[in-house]
């Protein structure tokens, strides 16, 4: 028996008018399934089991189940389900769309997992446009609430990741760099392996999709595992084989140009035509760029049309360009060595062999950075290991100080890099006993930072332990970068106990000497008062004297 409730909002609808022309039970059945009222429904499949049907469209092409599928109601759409007031789970509303897809469009991921795993929906159906329930859940809905559990549920259920619209021929990640979501785009790139060399039908990649359209989010996550991968970073496409650096320049973005320079972009590829990023920003007269673009090493000599840049400056008189690239040839080393030290300290591979190639910088210059670090130091205290390496193979004193005493492996040191710190005592014969004007050794760097595996790394390597000083350092782990070493290379900072809470060091039970151990001193043990299983292995490696 109906409640009363119930009775009383189908009066109100119209409901006991029953016998007017063109009454439609299904009519209600929409408008109580939009409102979630699932025992009007119930009301209405009882007194009507010949008339009402849940999979049946209204005036505007929607159905009850596509109703509640789009506004996420599991429990409605179970009980549709459940009940046998649906048969068909791949019935279609007036867009062609199956319930999976609506749920989809709208961000439903429990819906769309229910559909999948209960009702066996069809993964891959395609609505009246030619997109799949992933295609329309990458390019967004009116109410995505959780878009990223939408697409892992889709491709957990067998979507297919590659397949391209039937329109323009764009894969998901093309479609979620359109939409600007970085975090689909790190789901489908991270961990389903998308391939992001993939064209759509105008041949265009993601990536440059996203540079062309300003997706400042989608570029940064597709450029961030891609650092250095020349087929991906600068791909000609489109007609005029524009690379997304040279789009980018096109269309005046700044920030999306500095992006891509920052992720090793190359200067020097030209379009089809002939011409590089620099003509395309001198002829749009936009001198930040223009500037932006030489400090990273454009080639002023390049020609386009036998043109150069400043030919093309003076030709459309542009008397601020022509006066910055008159300057600009006159390229001082100072300028040349600093946007090298720029390129080795932020890991830009490229940009440092194109500086090395031109002939102009100094492998080990003076003066070019406020504490007098060497490109080498710079990069090993970011744990820039593949730039250490250039480094190193060009002649890079591997000993060489910056003001404070401070080499390249005592920086690799104190940030934890422990690939960085193998790399310079292996491969670049580092001296590790050097200390910095503090009397600080990279051991003790290493110590005090709480970096357990470099430590036992330089220990390893027959390092002379020098003093420790219980002065910490002022400088903090570096940032990830694209080939540091793992997280578990660098001790976390929290792990470590505040050296204020340690225990005296007259009293730790960590007091001891070692055969190899004869001077670190006993602050740097109270240090790792709370890491006992290493001290234990220290004990047994290095044997504990008894007493």
């Amino acid at each position: 028996m109906a409640s009363e409730a119930v009775r009383k909002w189908l009066e109100m609808e119209g409901y006991s008018n029953q016998d007017r022309l063109g009454w439609d039970v299904n009519e209600y059945l929409v408008r109580a399934a939009a409102l979630g009222y699932q025992d009007v429904v119930e009301v209405l499949l009882a007194d009507h089991p010949a008339e009402a049907d849940a999979t049946r469209q209204n005036e505007d092409g929607s159905t009850a189940l596509h109703v509640v599928a789009a506004a996420g109601n599991l429990s409605f759409v179970a009980f549709f389900l459940e009940t046998g007031a649906v048969d068909d789970v791949e019935v279609l509303d007036g867009d062609g769309r199956t319930a999976l897809a609506v749920a989809a469009l709208h961000g439903c991921a429990e819906v769309v997992e229910y559909l999948l795993k209960v009702a066996k929906a069809a993964v891959d159906a395609r609505d009246s446009g030619g997109l799949t329930p992933l295609q329309l859940a990458v390019a967004g809905g009116p109410t995505q609430s959780r878009p990223v559990e939408t697409v892992e549920a889709l491709v957990r259920g067998g979507a297919d990741i590659e397949d391209p619209t039937l329109g323009d021929g764009a894969t998901a990640v093309a479609l979620a760099a359109r939409a600007d979501t970085g975090a689909i785009i790190r789901l489908l790139v991270d961990e389903h392996q998308a391939d992001l060399s993939a064209r759509d039908r105008l041949g265009q990649t993601a990536l440059w999709t996203a540079a062309r359209h300003d997706r400042w989010s989608a570029a940064r996550q597709l450029l961030r595992n891609n650092m250095g991968r020349t087929e991906i970073v600068d791909a000609r496409c489109g007609e005029g084989g524009m690379t997304a650096l040279a789009v980018a320049v096109e269309q005046n973005l700044e920030g999306m140009v500095r992006l891509l320079l920052d992720h090793d972009a190359d200067t020097s590829v030209t379009t089809d035509a002939g011409k590089t990023p620099l003509h395309i920003a001198v002829k749009s007269n936009n001198k930040p760029i223009v500037q932006l673009l030489v400090d990273r090493g454009a080639d002023l000599t390049a020609q386009f049309r036998q043109r150069t840049p400043l030919d093309v400056a003076k030709s459309k008189g542009y008397e601020s360009l022509v006066e910055l690239l008159l300057g600009e040839r006159q390229f001082s080393p100072e300028r040349a060595n600093f946007a090298f030290i720029s390129a080795a300290e932020n890991g830009r591979l490229l940009e440092a062999k194109r500086w090395l190639a031109k002939g102009i910088v100094d492998i080990d210059p003076d003066g070019v950075s406020s504490g007098g670090q060497s490109p080498l130091s710079r990069a090993a205290m970011n744990g820039h290991k593949t730039i250490v390496g250039l480094l190193l193979d060009q002649g890079a004193a591997v000993n060489r100080r910056d003001q404070s005493g401070h080499t390249a492996l005592w920086w690799a040191s104190c940030g934890g890099h422990k690939k960085v710190v193998a790399h310079l005592l292996n491969r670049g014969g580092a001296d590790a006993d050097i200390p910095d004007h503090s009397g600080r050794t990279p051991l003790s760097a290493a110590a005090q930072k709480g970096h357990k595996e470099v430590v036992t790394l330089l220990l390893d390597n027959g390092v002379e332990e020098g003093p420790v000083t219980s002065e910490q350092p002022d400088h903090s782990d570096s940032e990830d970068s694209e080939d540091s070493e793992d997280p578990e290379d660098s001790e976390d900072p929290e792990d470590l106990e505040d050296p204020e809470d340690s225990e005296d060091p007259e009293d730790s039970d960590a007091l001891w000497t070692m055969p190899r151990i004869t001077r670190l001193n006993r602050s740097t043990l109270t240090i790792w008062r709370k890491e006992i299983y290493w001290v234990q292995q220290l004990e047994e490696r290095y044997q504990r004297p008894n007493g």
